[in-house]
């Protein structure tokens, strides 16, 4: 579903990183298209807090599985969702969103 859905990135305590911002550009059940200004790395382990369809999403656990960097800084990262509790949800609530569309 494409989409521009404000997400929070939250990161393992030991990657002592800050919490960060992005927009989900492409979001699927199994995973996202994610835009930030936050440098992220390939297999680097994040969590996504993001609202849809009304419903709230808090810390679902995602892994960077590509990542460029376009011209003005960003990073586009793609994202695999690894929880198989949290994809369930979010694809009942595209399925919803979908339907509303």
């Amino acid at each position: 579903m494409p989409a521009s859905i404000p997400a929070l990135l939250s990161f393992p305590s030991e990657a002592a990183r800050q919490d960060a911002w992005g927009r989900l550009i492409n979001l699927w059940s199994s995973g996202a298209k994610l835009l930030t200004q936050t440098r992220l790395s390939r297999g680097e382990k994040l969590f996504l807090s993001l609202e849809l369809g009304g419903e709230r999403f808090e810390s679902v656990p995602g892994t960077v599985s590509a990542v460029e960097i376009d011209a003005d800084g960003y990073c586009l990262a793609e994202l695999a969702f690894s929880d198989a509790l949290a994809r369930g949800r979010l694809a009942k609530a595209l399925i919803g969103a979908l339907a509303r569309s």
